[in-house]
């Protein structure tokens, strides 16, 4: 009788896999949100006549829009180097934090015993 072993992704590389997705999703709302949220609300201002937006229509066309446009492709493509490299960033950038408190931790622990060290001579006669 022979048993025919799973393949498939386990259940821990599933979820890391939908997290992963989840960030993508929203960094993706949110760049969007961030770029068309002023000029649509700039938009409605001038269409209820509160301001006169003429010239900032050309200011959000040449300036907003297309960087939301340079930025999408580059979030939408997982194996974009920019992304690769703000994960290596980043990645790094926890190292040192890591590495910090543990200095920091080590720091502490060596205040504490020299303080008891003092108490200690201090104490005796």
């Amino acid at each position: 009788k022979i048993l025919a072993k799973s393949v498939g992704p386990t259940g821990q590389e599933v979820r890391l896999r939908n997290k992963k997705m989840q960030r993508r999703i929203i960094v993706i709302i949110m760049t969007d949100f961030v770029c068309w949220v002023p000029f649509i609300t700039i938009c409605f201002l001038h269409h209820a006549d509160i301001i006169d937006a003429r010239s900032l229509y050309i200011t959000f066309s040449i300036i907003f829009l297309p960087i939301n446009a340079v930025i999408n492709p580059l979030l939408y493509d997982d194996d974009t180097a920019i992304l690769k490299a703000l994960k290596s960033i980043s990645t790094h950038f926890n190292s040192l934090r890591e590495l910090r408190r543990c200095l920091l931790k080590s720091q502490n622990k060596r205040e504490n015993s020299t303080a008891v060290e003092i108490q200690s001579i201090a104490a005796s006669p």
